[in-house]
């Protein structure tokens, strides 16, 4: 096939328009914003952010379904995790994950029970 037999159809020439597109636009991106080129380690080393230093490993909703758990659920809750972690067969990221909720837990528990 020829270039004009390319050029006849109609999603070719339409693919073409769109790639010239986006070429454009990330053109004018770049023009207006010079720093885009810029890969992000090199962003990262002079950023000043600093990553949250939270030992939390758990998500959100799981935080508030502890603190709406009272001691025996939670324990009882705990106790069934690691059961659990001794049966069951799971991916090794699963199991991180549980053992993070379980010491999120134990944590939580501790903090309740001295407070009397």
């Amino acid at each position: 096939m020829k270039i004009k037999d390319y050029l006849k159809n109609k999603y070719v020439v339409i693919g073409l328009i769109g790639v010239a597109f986006y070429l454009y636009k990330r053109r004018q991106l770049v023009k207006a914003n010079p720093i885009v080129e810029k890969s992000v380690e090199e962003l990262d080393d002079k950023s000043n952010f600093s990553e949250p230093k939270d030992d939390v490993k758990v998500s959100s909703s799981f935080i508030d379904d502890v603190a709406k758990m009272d001691k025996k659920t939670l324990k009882r809750t705990m106790e069934t995790n690691k059961k659990i972690l001794k049966r069951a067969k799971m991916s090794d990221k699963k199991k991180q994950v549980v053992k993070d909720m379980l010491a999120y837990m134990k944590k939580e528990y501790d903090s309740r029970t001295r407070n009397k």
